[in-house]
C-alpha cells in the first residue's frame, strides 16, 4: 500500500546500517534530496533484502505461486518515492526496467511486465504539492522474485532503471519524461548448496524450505 509524504521529508537514500523492512512516512534527514524540476524519483538505499522463487511459466503473472518464500538475498532498495517538485499539479506514471533475465520487481506486491502492453508502466497517480491529503509525494514498497536458478557462490550484479513521466492533460496522457534514475544492485542464492538449489522452476506449487532430500535451505 502506498503512503502519502510531504516532499520536504523525502530524501535520497544512502547506505543504512540496519535494513528497513517497512517504509516509514519520514525518510532519514541525513541523506540528500533529489527532485527534478517537474518531478522526481527517490529510491531507498540498498539494504539486505530477501527475494522469493516462482515457477518459470508464471514469471509474467501479476500474482504467481510462490514455490520458495526465501530463495536468496540481495542488496536491493525496499521502497521508491514519486514526487512532484514544482507548483504544478499533475498525473505521474513510472516503470522500472532491469538488466537481469528472469528476475521480476514488484511494486506494492504487483509486477508489471516491461515487455507487456503497458511496457511496464505503473498505474498513474495524481500528485498536488498544495493538497494536504494527496500530498506532494507517494511511497511504494518494492519486493523481488526470481523465476530461474541463481548462483550461491558468486553475487549476480545488475542494474535497475526507473523512468518517471508526467501528464498535465489527465491520467491517460499525453506523457512527458521528467526524471530517470539507475541503481546498481546484486543478488545471491541462499537456498541449496553450490551444486544446485534443489528447486524445480517447472513445478508451480510450493516446495517449502527443503525441496530435495539432502539439500536444505
Amino acid at each position: 500500500m502506498s503512503q502519502t509524504l510531504n516532499r520536504r521529508t523525502v530524501v535520497r537514500g544512502i547506505a543504512w546500517t540496519t535494513p528497513v523492512i517497512a517504509a516509514s512516512t519520514t525518510a532519514p534527514a541525513f541523506a540528500a534530496s533529489r527532485c527534478a524540476v517537474a518531478g522526481g524519483i527517490t529510491v531507498g538505499p540498498n539494504v539486505t533484502t530477501s527475494y522469493r522463487a516462482i515457477c518459470s511459466s508464471q514469471s509474467q503473472q501479476t500474482n504467481p505461486t510462490t514455490i520458495k518464500q526465501v530463495y536468496g538475498t540481495g542488496q536491493l532498495p525496499q521502497y521508491i518515492d514519486i514526487c512532484t517538485c514544482d507548483q504544478i499539479t499533475g498525473w505521474y506514471r513510472w516503470r522500472e526496467t532491469d538488466t537481469l533475465s528472469n528476475f521480476q520487481i514488484e511494486v506494492d506486491g504487483l509486477h508489471a511486465d516491461q515487455n507487456g502492453p503497458s511496457q511496464g508502466y505503473r498505474p498513474a497517480v495524481f500528485l498536488d504539492i498544495n493538497d494536504p491529503v494527496l500530498g506532494a509525494c507517494r511511497r511504494f514498497a518494492l519486493t523481488y522474485r526470481t523465476s530461474a536458478e541463481r548462483s550461491r557462490r558468486n553475487a549476480t550484479n545488475f542494474s535497475i532503471t526507473w523512468t518517471l513521466e508526467r501528464s498535465l492533460g489527465g491520467q491517460n496522457g499525453p506523457w512527458q519524461e521528467v526524471d530517470q534514475f539507475t541503481r546498481q544492485v546484486s543478488i545471491i542464492r541462499t537456498t541449496g548448496n553450490d551444486a544446485g538449489d534443489g528447486t524445480n522452476f517447472s513445478q508451480c506449487s510450493s516446495q517449502g524450505r527443503v525441496a530435495v532430500p539432502g539439500i536444505s535451505d
